[in-house]
């Protein structure tokens, strides 16, 4: 069980980060959700293969769910990215 947890932990700060990143290319509240449910799935996914396909649901839904959050307050709380000037 502890390995679920350290795995699951593992999961859901990269699936933060990462769906952060994307979102704030994209500048689109639909795509930044879907990043986030698509990214988490597949990192959950990971975490079922691992942990065993009993805990599929027990798995898969809150990582998706924790996904679309961050993709969500990513959009609308996140800071904009501006571009950078070119320096010579």
């Amino acid at each position: 069980m502890g390995s679920v947890i350290t795995f699951s932990l593992f999961k859901g700060l990269v699936a933060g980060i990462t769906t952060g990143y994307v979102s704030q290319r994209v500048h689109s509240m639909l795509l930044g959700i879907l990043a986030g449910i698509g990214i988490a799935a597949v990192l959950s996914l990971l975490v079922v293969l691992q942990a065993g396909m009993a805990l599929f649901w027990d798995i898969m839904v809150p990582g998706m769910l924790l996904g679309a959050i961050v993709g969500f307050a990513t959009q609308r709380f996140g800071r904009k990215s501006e571009p950078v000037a070119a320096t010579r």
